[in-house]
């Protein structure tokens, strides 16, 4: 599933590549991008699991961040509990 995801992101941003022009600017604006349709085809895929939400904990400790709302969204689309 995370696969799939991942591939159907990347061919997102390839057509969307050929559509804008990639200058150095529009970097950020791309990573966005990926990351959004990536989280959101793995919603749809189901491919949420608490290991996912294993991964969120390691991130919020090694940057000192809480991310609130993606833990609250993960946990609404775990459907394997945890």
């Amino acid at each position: 599933k995370a696969i799939a995801a991942a591939f159907i992101s990347l061919g997102l941003f390839y057509l969307l590549l050929g559509y804008l022009s990639a200058g150095l600017r529009l970097i950020p604006f791309f990573l966005v991008f990926y990351s959004v349709s990536y989280l959101a085809f793995m919603i749809l895929f189901s491919g949420i699991n608490k290991y996912d939400l294993i991964m969120l904990d390691i991130l919020e400790k090694k940057s000192g961040r809480k991310f609130f709302r993606l833990r609250k969204l993960l946990a609404r689309f775990d459907k394997h509990g945890g």
